[in-house]
């Protein structure tokens, strides 16, 4: 229940942001990333793939706004997890240092294959991640995107990935 109270703590934070006047200034990215996640399941080894997605948030110091992305991660062999997840997202801009901290509540559909034998599991199922990370500001619409801390789920169980990512970040405008 408690994390029910947080989950719905941030959320109303998040959309407390898009209540700022139209003045804050707005900003639209894509990214890309790469990573390794412990599956979370026994018996099996680590999971590797890439990230893709975009974000749009708007604000002045702290920014809030929406991602969406797409996870594919896989052993090479009999374990994979992919998701297509969309939530809040809340960033700090500090603007006098180059990091910008960000965090992200995000729930969508997830597939998982794990196991092997008469223990395979095919799942199709609701997921959700909670993601932290950090910006780095390498050009002026360039981030590199130091290092991605997410854990994800899906409904019922079974396999939760937690996965190290790095990768660069496009600022639109």
């Amino acid at each position: 229940m408690k994390s029910f109270r947080v989950a719905l703590s941030l959320l109303a934070a998040g959309a407390a942001i898009f209540c700022v006047p139209p003045s804050a200034q707005a900003q639209t990215a894509l990214y890309g990333m790469y990573g390794g996640a412990s599956s979370g399941v026994v018996n099996t080894g680590n999971l590797y793939g890439p990230t893709f997605g975009a974000y749009f948030d708007r604000g002045t110091f702290i920014n809030g706004g929406i991602d969406i992305r797409g996870t594919f991660l896989s052993d090479g062999n009999l374990t994979q997890f992919d998701s297509g997840m969309a939530g809040l997202r809340l960033a700090v801009k500090p603007h006098i240092i180059p990091f910008d901290p960000y965090g992200e509540l995000l729930v969508g559909g997830a597939h998982a294959n794990y196991g092997q034998g008469s223990a395979k599991t095919t799942k199709n199922s609701l997921g959700y991640e909670a993601v932290v990370g950090a910006d780095f500001t390498i050009l002026p619409h360039i981030d590199w995107r130091v290092l991605e801390f997410s854990y994800s789920n899906v409904t019922g169980g079974g396999i939760s990935p937690k996965a190290l990512s790095t990768g660069i970040v496009v600022r639109l405008f």
